[in-house]
């Protein structure tokens, strides 16, 4: 999580990483329960495999990732053949198509380079083109169901949503209230509801200095307020015509890994900053505000995954610090364990038809990629 102050930015780390998540909204489908599986070992990798920094894996098929690999020179996307390990550029040559945002339909991808501009890879060909002239800011790239539009949170302050037409490149914006630091920008299937996060500015106060110099300087009194700065959901309405967005959270708990889902709720992991030994639970809020609750509470939930085919899962670790992913029902909160997996995870990737798992491992110089084989972990990257 980002906390914004005017000319700061303060950094807290949660227990996870980041997911890169592929696009699409998911339905609160109800969870099956098939027997765990219990994974204890770890094999080991591949001799050719792709090494140093790699991490958020992202499914692009059943037998391949998309895995994004960082140098001290470069960040670069590649694609890994699972559970061979054999890999190739997304973009040969390209040193700047890092994390690339995969089509609902899975054969093209999009990224902003260095310089703000968008390209579009065909993930058959492995090339790139760009897809606009407009250098503004962009984070959070999400695809439409259909593949025609492109959405995003722009401008150096995150202020605005706008949309990129595929076919000819017109930038447009969806929402510009003048609100800074938007992020996490998720996207209904039929385009009509934006749910995203706000952060607001944080204030500096000073004493002010009576004597110009470098003593009076030093000892006037700087303070840091951060009230009022946790992260926020908030959902706009694009049908309505000169809507406002809707605010709809309001308690000082951190949320993240914010997931659309079909039912008219929105899920987010939620950790109490105060309390930084309890656990991190699931919840959810409607759409309209009106109700809030917690899914589920007997867990410490790291991180949730939605897949476009309606199943929500968790990472999660129970009270012996023991990590596994769960299925969970969207609606009444009944989970079923589905994988154990390595005491290092840190992220869960899941199969679009969520019968394969990537994870994420920490490791002493970084992170690496492994893939759940022959009921092994089986690393891809290292």
């Amino acid at each position: 999580m980002k906390r914004f102050v005017t000319g700061v930015i303060l950094t807290s780390a949660l227990a996870v990483s980041l997911p890169v998540v592929t696009p699409g909204l998911v339905h609160a489908a109800e969870a099956a329960k098939p027997a765990a599986v219990n994974v204890k070992t770890v094999a080991a990798a591949p001799v050719n495999v792709l090494a140093g920094f790699s991490s958020t894996p992202r499914w692009i098929g059943a037998s391949t990732l998309l895995v994004t690999h960082i140098t001290e020179e470069s960040k670069q996307d590649f694609t890994v053949q699972v559970p061979a390990g054999t890999y190739t550029p997304v973009v040969g040559g390209t040193s700047d198509a890092a994390d690339l945002v995969v089509s609902p339909d899975g054969k093209y991808a999009a990224y902003t380079n260095d310089a703000n501009l968008v390209f579009i890879v065909d993930l058959a060909t492995h090339t790139a083109k760009q897809a606009s002239e407009d250098k503004s800011y962009k984070a959070d790239l999400q695809w439409s169901k259909d593949g025609s539009k492109l959405y995003f949170i722009q401008g150096d302050k995150a202020n605005v949503i706008a949309q990129l037409t595929v076919a000819d490149g017109k930038v447009s914006a969806v929402l510009d209230d003048k609100v800074n630091y938007k992020s996490d920008l998720q996207v209904s299937e039929d385009g009509s509801k934006l749910v995203y996060v706000v952060e607001k500015d944080g204030m500096l106060t000073a004493d002010s200095v009576k004597e110009n110099n470098v003593e009076s300087v030093e000892q006037a009194k700087v303070e840091l307020n951060l009230d009022g700065t946790e992260p926020q959901l908030f959902v706009f309405d694009t049908t309505v015509k000169d809507g406002k967005a809707l605010q709809l959270t309001s308690k000082s708990d951190n949320k993240s890994f914010v997931t659309l889902l079909h039912n008219g709720r929105v899920a987010y992991v939620s950790a109490d900053m105060e309390k930084e030994n309890q656990p991190s639970v699931l919840k959810l809020v409607t759409l309209d505000g009106k109700e809030t609750k917690d899914l589920l509470t007997d867990l410490n939930v790291l991180q949730n995954i939605g897949t476009p085919d309606g199943h929500l899962f968790v990472l999660a670790a129970d009270k012996a610090g023991k990590k596994a992913v769960y299925q969970v029902d969207g609606a009444s909160g009944v989970k079923v364990k589905k994988w154990d997996v390595p005491d290092a995870t840190i992220q869960v990737v899941v199969s679009a038809d969520a019968k394969q798992i990537a994870v994420t491992q920490a490791t002493a110089t970084g992170e690496k990629v492994a893939v759940l084989s022959g009921g092994k972990f089986v690393d891809v990257t290292k």
